[in-house]
């Protein structure tokens, strides 16, 4: 999950890498517990190594979101890794983004 500066200012934001639990009791020093709200979301897939994600984040906010009627509803949004991402060029991760319909 990511988190930050509104716009993520001057690209400084915190990265906090998650686990799904059943429940957020007795959580280890040093860790934190969140919950991810229900929401509407837009479900993207990068495909390809960490280096090209920008480009994907590009797309999403510079194109996606002008040509559609959503916009970010300002709630956090997460990306999912499973055994598809293995950091090389055919990896494949998922961005998950909160959305609302535009006023």
């Amino acid at each position: 999950m990511c988190t930050g500066e509104e716009d993520f200012v001057d690209g400084k934001f915190d990265y906090t890498a998650s686990v799904a639990v059943s429940s957020l009791e007795n959580i280890p020093e040093g860790m934190v517990g969140a919950e991810i709200p229900e929401a509407t979301y837009a479900v993207f897939t990068h495909n390809g190594n960490l280096d090209s994600l920008q480009e994907t984040y590009e797309y999403i906010y510079g194109k996606w979101f002008q040509n559609w009627e959503y916009e970010p509803t300002g709630l956090n949004e997460f990306e999912f890794y499973d055994e598809r991402f293995t950091g090389e060029e055919d990896s494949e991760l998922y961005i998950y983004i909160p959305i609302k319909k535009k006023q």
